[in-house]
């Protein structure tokens, strides 16, 4: 696995940006689950963040 991430790291992307859960997905990092209103942006708001992850067996 040279040049990639360490397996079993998790990757969280932006419930708000779907190019991001896709380049995660097309990276070999599937959807774990859903953490709901997890990240909050500068206004206040809170959106869900994605967990994407993979073990060293995938």
């Amino acid at each position: 696995m040279a040049g990639r991430p360490v397996a079993g790291q998790p990757r969280l992307a932006g419930g708000a940006n779907p190019a991001s859960c896709r380049v995660a997905e097309r990276a070999g990092y599937p959807v774990e689950g859903t953490l709901r209103e997890s990240h909050r942006y500068g206004d206040g708001r809170r959106y869900d963040e994605h967990l994407h992850a993979r073990l060293a067996t995938d």
